[in-house]
């Protein structure tokens, strides 16, 4: 079973090549996709546009270097640039707006990220890495600043730092930092896209630092389930009797017969009825004791079952699934391919049908109102370097309820997701909405967490506005309302908990009382049983009782 497991597992990783240098990628049914957008690098498709240019020269980074606002901390090399075409500030530009752009199709809001190097997520870190790396190419090996150079793509260490950091994933083999891609375009030329360098930097074959260590793979799971039911299948306990020690208490024993114990005494039990078994202190039957190991493995077989059934329905919900694959799940584009190109997306489109990167970099040529879709103005970045004609360089900063560099995704609503988190949180309606069902139907099957997660999801999703599964929630909650209602909330759950407690105890208190009249009661009528006659009679204790029955020995005549 296990190798069968491993060939299944296996299997689901192969690119097979077939035909004419055709790829085939398979599907992994046990991830689940993570920032698979496309394209999938930051300034992937400018780096055959880059590489095209042969006019680079070589620049002096202690003389140029206090001129980058944004790559100051990540370029500290000699670099090369189109001298005479591009000047410093214009790249530090470029990769700004790649930054911005990338952390918009990842769904982040970039305007929280102005810093990137002061931020505590290695992610935001390795976005900004790559996005210099781009613009501001290594030198060649021996080349002295003023002379020319070619340009160095960066190395796959820093792309694979991205990936791991990140933790991209599109459930196939397509995130490589190696590939050739070629794409048809309406014209019939083709579009050819290269990778990434295939050394590990710092080297001078490539633009970028030293690699990191690498992380847990996210496949841990399935490993440690094989190895849980592996477990489980040596030492289980249906194995033959000729595997099972000698001394073993789930030896069988049912095919033979067992001596009657020495260790028992017959004690007669009172009434005439019988006798009663007495075992010796700490000492029981052979048969007993096979009785509660059986028991015992009943019980350990069902937790097993029900480990087992958790951890597969972990691994099952991981599953990803492409449109375009078939039913044993390859196909022949990536899936990150296949997602639409955020790019295009979030190009601006201006009167003359021209596609232009940031409509904030038109501010002479259209009217504002047409600039961030009109829901949001233009803003200056933090530091911005200049870039053409002495432009400083501007974004969108969109209004409360829009989102990404165009402001044209909706935002979801921070008061409807507390309000459902408050009231259904324990059914992870909260969740749900917020596009996380993974985690609502965990939270779902668990009622909250037993109202633990319940809780901390009401104030962490109304203290603040918390992330959905694309950008920030809108701040559309006023933070006395969640305030007010959520200690309102608190308050009357408290009161109707403390009502119900004090009901149930002065039930129980009312129920002692009437056992105890109930009690007495009996008590007083099991001293003084009723008169035999049917003619009432005055109140005879029952000591006066005896003491005339005793002396005349025959009923009492008046």
């Amino acid at each position: 079973m296990l190798r069968l497991l491993g060939l299944l597992y296996t299997s689901q990783w192969v690119v097979l090549v077939v035909g004419q240098g055709k790829e085939i990628y398979s599907t992994n049914a046990v991830c689940r996709p993570a920032y698979c957008i496309n394209p999938i690098f930051p300034a992937l498709e400018d780096l055959s546009l880059l590489e095209s240019h042969k006019d680079y020269t070589c620049m002096d980074y202690t003389t140029h270097g206090s001129a980058m606002r944004f790559c100051g901390d990540v370029v500290d090399y000699d670099f090369g640039l189109r001298a005479g075409v591009v000047n410093v500030s214009a790249a530090d530009g470029q990769a700004v707006t790649t930054f911005a752009y990338h952390l918009g199709g990842m769904g982040i809001d970039f305007w929280e990220h102005t810093e990137p190097w002061e931020s505590a997520d290695d992610c935001i870190k390795h976005v900004w890495r790559l996005s210099c790396y781009t613009y501001f190419p290594k030198c060649e090996a021996g080349v002295t600043p003023g002379g020319s150079t070619a340009y160095l793509r960066p190395c796959r260490s820093s792309c694979q730092n991205y990936v791991k950091h990140c933790g991209v994933e599109c459930c196939d083999e397509s995130v490589q930092c190696r590939f050739t891609h070629t794409k048809a375009l309406p014209d019939g030329s083709l579009l050819q896209t290269q990778g990434y360098v295939d050394h590990a930097g710092p080297s001078s074959f490539c633009t970028g630092a030293a690699r990191l260590s690498s992380l847990w793979s996210p496949l841990a799971l399935i490993i440690a389930l094989i190895i849980q039911l592996a477990a489980w299948s040596s030492g289980s306990p249906g194995a033959p009797p000729e595997e099972t020690e000698k001394n073993d208490p789930r030896a069988d024993h049912s095919e033979r017969e067992e001596p009657p114990p020495d260790n028992l005494t017959e004690e007669p039990t009172g009434d005439g009825g019988g006798v009663t078994i007495v075992y010796e202190k700490g000492k029981r039957p052979a048969a007993a004791a096979a009785g509660g190991g059986a028991r015992r493995s009943s019980a350990a077989l069902i937790l097993r079952f029900i480990i087992s059934a958790s951890l597969l329905t972990c691994v099952l919900s991981l599953e990803g699934r492409s449109m375009t694959s078939d039913i044993t799940g390859q196909h022949t584009v990536g899936k990150w391919r296949q997602q639409p190109n955020y790019l295009l997306k979030y190009d601006f489109v201006d009167t003359d049908g021209r596609r232009v990167r940031n409509s904030c970099s038109l501010q002479t040529s259209i009217a504002p109102s047409l600039q961030c879709s009109g829901r949001g103005t233009c803003k200056q970045w933090q530091d911005a370097p200049s870039i053409a004609g002495g432009r400083t360089l501007q974004f969108c900063q969109c209004d409360r309820e829009w989102a990404d560099p165009e402001c044209r995704t909706k935002r979801k609503s921070q008061a409807l997701a507390y309000v459902l988190s408050l009231f259904f949180g324990f059914l992870g309606a909260d969740l749900f909405y917020l596009g996380h069902p993974l985690i609502g139907s965990m939270k779902a099957v668990s009622l909250g967490g037993f109202g633990v997660w319940w809780i901390i999801d009401i104030i962490r999703v109304g203290s603040t506005p918390v992330y959905a599964n694309n950008f920030r929630t809108a701040a559309d909650l006023p933070h006395w309302a969640f305030v007010l209602s959520s200690v309102s909330t608190t308050f009357i759950l408290g009161f109707i908990l403390v009502g119900c407690s004090t009901l149930r105890y002065m039930r129980a208190k009312r129920k002692d009382a009437f056992l105890l009249a109930a009690e007495i009661e009996a008590a007083h009528h099991a001293e003084c049983p009723p008169y035999s006659s049917t003619v009432a009679a005055p109140f005879v204790s029952a000591s006066y009782r005896g003491r005339i029955g005793g002396a005349g020995g025959g009923p009492m005549h008046s």
